[in-house]
């Protein structure tokens, strides 16, 4: 299952800096963290920087959850929008790669957005 989210910020400067500060919060995390949201307390096990193949403005990262859950995640910048894809199998216990046609897909279909 793929999971798709666009986001846009106010500049292409801000979208860069998301980029290089999720990839500082990547590296700085890699033994996991606590978080809640709603009420709702989780642990991430562990963060895992992938080897990114979509360039300098691209993060490709996994998250293993408290529960077993596995996450790959892919956040790519193109000017001041950013996308993020999540990939997981139908029980999240292995990693799945997002494919790079769907990444490539996306770009293109905001290319013809954003001219």
């Amino acid at each position: 299952m793929y999971l798709l989210a666009l986001l846009s910020t106010e500049s292409e400067a801000a979208a860069e800096e998301f980029v290089k500060d999720l990839k500082s919060a990547i590296n700085a995390c890699d033994s996991g963290f606590r978080t809640t949201s709603t009420g709702i307390h989780n642990k991430i096990r562990s963060v895992t920087a992938n080897k990114v193949r979509f360039g300098e403005g691209g993060v490709d990262f996994s998250l293993e959850y408290r529960t077993g859950v596995k996450i790959r995640y892919v956040v790519v910048q193109d000017g001041a929008a950013l996308t993020n894809i999540s990939a997981q199998d139908q029980f999240a216990h292995t990693y799945m790669p997002v494919p790079e046609e769907i990444v490539d897909a996306q770009r293109r279909r905001l290319e013809k957005v954003t001219g």
